[in-house]
């Protein structure tokens, strides 16, 4: 057998100035706004490397950016295929005082927070989440773990109750099992339990009625599953919180939190608020100065138009007058000065009839890889 063949990195020339227009992409046939998203990645590299500069200047520290883009199609969640690319970016960081993540997330995997975050404890003495907007679900049990939780006005924080989706739970069509089982939320599932409860008081036979009903829907052991979650969802805030605070009067205050951000909120998609997050729930929550909040919010601008955060792709505009094409559609960033990775789908997209705007997506590869960006010249 032949040696099997090396990978092979994008290389994207970028010049001096930041302005290039005949960016190409080894081995993928391209389409303008396709480009456009790329281009952006690469072409603003020079200016997301001076506002992460900036930022570790005024914050005297080092900082790796990760930024997921939340779209329903083609989007990317926390997951812990992130690890390795972290740690590359850590040891180029290597060991500092403190460490800020730069972060924008809608969630993701349940136990891809704490992985994170003892990695970078591992290189720091101090470690920080800067929020400048959205941080939610995983993303906010993540920031339990941060020394300090530095929110913008715009900064988001979310509950950390999950959804659990495994092989016992109802389908979403029984008569098509391939698309997939119905998510299950932890605390759908406790309110429901809440409420037979407090009206079975009278009835004692309304508690076993309504629990057959439940059972009846939902599968025992789906059940068990959402309450396993639910033990694990508060061990693990518990655990993050207790990395830093370790004080006398911490342990009653580690319990608020963690009872308030699993329960108490009542709704997954709550958003809380940086006022909310440190006066009320009792966060280390710190307000950054004016010139930090604007650093934070144009980094975040930088991200958002590259990656283009809660809008789907347009795939009738990405073909133009074509019946088909491949596409490279990058959905997820994580950068430091030295280095970037980015999560991509390499796609093809094929009209259903000629003229159609529906269209068959064939997702041919989902993954990470280092973008090489070098400058025109050197």
């Amino acid at each position: 057998m032949g040696k099997k063949k090396r990978k092979q990195k994008l290389q994207v020339p970028v010049p001096k100035e930041g302005i290039q227009t005949d960016v190409q992409l080894q081995g993928i046939e391209t389409m303008a706004e396709e480009l456009k998203q790329r281009r952006l990645l690469s072409e603003r590299r020079g200016e997301r490397k001076r506002l992460i500069k900036q930022l570790e200047d005024e914050r005297g520290s080092k900082i790796i950016s990760y930024f997921t883009a939340d779209r329903r199609n083609l989007g990317a969640q926390m997951g812990s295929d992130t690890i390795p690319f972290f740690f590359e970016h850590l040891q180029s960081v290597k060991k500092v005082e403190k460490i800020d993540l730069f972060l924008y997330t809608r969630g993701g995997h349940t136990l891809t927070p704490n992985r994170i975050v003892h990695l970078l404890r591992e290189f720091c003495e101090r470690l920080a989440v800067l929020v400048p907007f959205r941080v939610h679900s995983a993303g906010t049990t993540l920031a339990l773990g941060a020394d300090e939780i530095v929110m913008g006005p715009m900064g988001e924080l979310s509950p950390v109750d999950p959804s659990v989706a495994n092989i016992f739970n109802p389908l979403i069509d029984e008569k098509d099992p391939q698309k997939g089982n119905i998510p299950i939320s932890v605390e759908d599932v406790s309110a429901y339990m809440t409420l037979i409860q407090e009206k079975g008081l009278s009835d004692p036979n309304v508690f076993s009625t309504a629990l057959k009903a439940l059972t009846d829907r939902v599968h025992p052991l789906a059940l068990g599953n959402v309450h396993r979650q639910y033990l694990l969802i508060r061990t693990l805030s518990k655990r993050l919180l207790e990395l830093h605070m370790k004080g006398e009067g911490d342990k009653e205050k580690i319990e608020k939190i963690v009872e308030i951000l699993s329960e108490k909120l009542y709704f997954h998609g709550y958003e809380i608020s940086r006022h909310e997050a440190k006066e009320i729930i009792g966060l280390n929550v710190s307000y950054p100065s004016e010139k930090i909040e604007k650093l934070m919010w144009e980094l975040y601008m930088e991200y958002q138009d590259a990656l283009l955060p809660g809008e789907e792709f347009d795939f009738n505009r990405l073909l133009g007058n074509r019946e088909s094409g491949d596409f490279l559609l990058d959905s997820a960033i994580i950068e430091s000065v030295d280095l970037i990775h980015t999560c991509s789908y390499s796609v093809n997209v094929k009209r259903k009839k000629p003229a159609a705007v529906e269209f068959d997506v064939n997702v041919r590869r989902i993954g990470w890889e280092k973008l090489e960006v070098q400058e025109v010249g050197k």
